[in-house]
């Protein structure tokens, strides 16, 4: 067979395996919309006041929404909700796709269907950015880390390790991206938005001591921000979601015992 006969066969077998009638749409969409959520936050195009610093610095977010009013407040609300979801919208992808095939609904349905549980879910992490904000206004976690950094990063880092093996944790990782049910054969709106506010509370309560981390870690910092997607993505990845879980504990308690013993380490 020549070669151009050959690069023909290919390009033929590759057209039948990608015709769009079998792409999954939603799991496509919901990777674009992260996609182009990252490119919103790496790129900086979104609305920020003055900060008394550099933004991967910790606490310098968390000073920037509490020390500019009412707009500092919904700037940073508007900046963690997008963080929160371009970090957490890959691990949701295993459960888009067990909605959109375990339901009914077709084309746009589905899609809003799916639109509604993820604009939901977003806003169970929106509110959560509330917690950090209280805890700046109270305390102020810049002052507080540079102080104190080796302690809080080490110390949270323990208890991570320790919340990791509890039952609490293994529950709602369980819950979180996991169970799917209908009261119909449909997913519709309101079904997707009630969905995506029990998701959300479940994947909140599962994760945030690692979320806690990265706050006195540096909320804006990339490194931190790509590594705890990596963390939470491979924690729902069934049927290694206990020992994923484990393995984050171990790692997370190792890290936080060397930073009490060598603070150093911390830049």
């Amino acid at each position: 067979m020549s070669t151009h006969a050959r690069l023909r066969q290919y390009r033929d077998r590759l057209t039948d395996a990608v015709v769009p009638d079998e792409l999954p749409p939603a799991p496509v969409g919901v990777t674009l919309v992260t996609l182009a959520l990252w490119t919103v936050l790496l790129g900086g195009w979104l609305p920020m006041p003055s900060m008394p610093g550099p933004a991967t610095a910790p606490g310098v977010f968390e000073a920037m929404g509490t020390s500019n009013g009412l707009a500092g407040a919904l700037a940073y609300l508007l900046a963690w909700g997008t963080m929160m979801s371009a970090m957490m919208y890959p691990a949701m992808l295993p459960l888009v796709r067990r909605y959109t095939r375990e339901s009914e609904t077709d084309g746009w349905g589905a899609g809003a269907g799916v639109a509604a549980l993820l604009l939901a879910y977003s806003s169970v992490w929106t509110a959560a950015g509330l917690v950090p904000l209280l805890v700046d206004a109270l305390v102020g976690i810049s002052g507080l880390t540079a102080a104190h950094g080796p302690l809080l990063v080490g110390g949270l880092g323990l208890f991570v390790a320790w919340y990791q093996r509890t039952d609490h944790k293994r529950s709602a990782l369980r819950e979180c991206c996991g169970s799917v049910s209908f009261d119909g054969d449909a997913l519709s709106l309101e079904q997707g938005a009630r969905k995506g506010i029990d998701h959300g509370v479940e994947c909140v309560r599962a994760t945030w001591p690692l979320f806690a981390l990265m706050v006195v870690a540096g909320s804006m910092n990339p490194v931190v921000m790509l590594g705890l997607t990596l963390v939470v993505t491979a924690e729902r990845m069934p049927p290694w979601e206990d020992e994923m879980a484990t393995a984050v504990g171990v790692a997370a308690g190792v890290g936080g015992l060397a930073v009490l013993l060598l603070p150093g380490l911390l830049p």
